[in-house]
């Protein structure tokens, strides 16, 4: 008569402490589910598109500092928070120098003295009107 172990393993994939059955080869996972995760994790193909699931450091900055200087505060803790999910590393100088760079840029806007603005709808080497910028309506320059 064979007499069962009592034996314990932890599962490689969940951190599950299980007993073993006592008879025959021990389990390496706790459960089939374990079993099918391991193996899905082991055959996985690499993404062929990695660059989709990156997000830039310095814009996540930018857009904190951007959100910030406007004083939209429930944007700033989304993307705070979503670089908390991701574990970006957020310089806290590098959105304060980014802070100060848009508070001036609004605070020319607000003056009306800005020379450039944040997003220009026309399209290059066009005016508004739709002409060209460097001829007139009689196409003399």
């Amino acid at each position: 008569m064979r007499h069962k172990r009592d034996t314990f393993s932890i599962c490689p994939i969940c951190d599950k402490r299980f007993k073993q059955d006592g008879i025959g080869r021990n389990r390496t996972y706790c459960s089939d589910a374990c079993r099918q995760k391991a193996h899905r994790q082991a055959t996985a193909k690499p993404s062929k598109r990695k660059e989709l699931y990156t997000v830039r450091l310095d814009y996540l900055e930018s857009q904190i500092a951007l959100y910030e200087a406007t004083g939209n505060y429930g944007a700033v803790d989304a993307m705070r928070a979503l670089a908390r999910r991701i574990g970006a590393p957020i310089d806290a100088g590098n959105v304060a120098d980014r802070r100060a760079m848009f508070g001036q840029e609004l605070a020319r806007r607000q003056a009306g003295t800005a020379d450039i603005s944040f997003r220009d709808d026309s399209p290059p080497n066009m005016s508004r009107n739709g002409m060209s910028a460097t001829t007139s309506g009689n196409g003399e320059a």
